[in-house]
């Protein structure tokens, strides 16, 4: 048997902390994440299977998809994959062929990392023996466990095995939409973008909140919207005079679970807001201040990890 060798067939999706709870609340974060990556999708044609801990999505358009799918929260990886019968025999031939598509030489050293999946009739052992093997003999390459040059990687699950050679980082956390609503004051500065998008990247739907002469915040909604899928962005203006007032009732409103404030608000403000609490029970809400510990080291690598996919768009 014989592989024509072709562009990828699917896009492997692997999930984060969805994988760690009770089936009750996977189901239900699961429905969520596929809501988000069906609207992350909306202009591409696509089908999916689903296999536990794993999403595969097939599409003629693999990396038009995987551009949009690094930006659907919930996902903390992808790969482009080959697909074929969990058989040594395909696995061989088709690894083969994935190793010569990808340029491996008796100048490159190649590993094979297997892992599976339910049951087979051989092991992960096996299967790197036999595959490293097949591609040794028609590529001259040698193997290299510690410091390959080329990984090829092999996912066994049920009937179908998944080969591939790539893995794009996605945006991780958990699938927008499963943590209740949080409102962020928006101020001037971007750092306030960065501490929305945290709050987002665990379930959090945002309620923004500008100041009335902020005249940036379309800049903000824009850049927080490549991130958004499956939901819409509610915001609202508040004046500076009635403060306190306005952002404790956008908040009761909107059934907050907190209010985020900028990483830099003086502490007067604060007093005033703990003044109110005591005043009116009624007006509870915790604080946060997601980027406050964080070094400016760790804040350029968070913000690179938003800006950045946005620049081409």
């Amino acid at each position: 048997m014989k592989y024509k060798f072709r562009n990828p067939d699917c896009i492997i999706v692997r999930l984060g902390e969805i994988a760690l709870k009770s089936e009750q609340v996977k189901n239900k974060w699961m429905k969520i994440l596929l809501e988000n990556i069906d609207c992350a999708l909306k202009k591409i044609e696509y089908r999916i299977e689903i296999n536990p801990n794993r999403i595969f999505i097939y599409t003629d358009k693999i990396y038009d998809a995987i551009n949009q799918l690094k930006r659907v929260f919930g996902i903390t990886s992808v790969s482009p994959a080959w697909v074929c019968f969990a058989g040594l025999d395909e696995m061989k031939i088709l690894a083969v062929e994935v190793a010569k598509f990808v340029g491996l030489n008796k100048n490159k050293k190649f590993a094979i990392r297997v892992r599976t999946a339910g049951r087979h009739k051989f092991s992960s052992r096996i299967i790197a023996e036999e595959v490293g093997a097949a591609v040794k003999k028609i590529t001259n390459s040698p193997v290299d466990l510690e410091n390959p040059d080329i990984e090829i990687n092999i996912e066994c699950r049920s009937r179908k095995a998944y080969i591939f050679t790539e893995k794009y980082e996605c945006a991780g956390g958990l699938p927008l939409g499963t943590a209740g609503k949080v409102c962020v004051v928006m101020n001037n500065k971007k750092t306030m973008i960065e501490a929305a998008w945290l709050l987002a990247r665990k379930g959090c739907e945002l309620i923004l909140i500008f100041e009335k002469d902020n005249k940036n915040f379309e800049d903000s909604l824009k850049i927080l919207n490549k991130w958004y899928y499956g939901r819409e962005i509610k915001y609202y203006f508040y004046d500076k005079l009635k403060f306190l007032e306005e952002i404790n009732s956008i908040a009761e409103k909107e059934n907050a679970l907190a209010i985020v404030f900028p990483d830099n608000f003086q502490k007067i403000t604060l007093k005033d807001i703990e003044k109110i609490n005591i005043e009116n029970k009624n007006i509870k809400f915790p604080i946060l201040r997601p980027i406050i510990f964080m070094r400016k080291n760790e804040l350029k690598k968070l913000k690179n990890k938003i800006f950045l996919p946005l620049k081409n768009e």
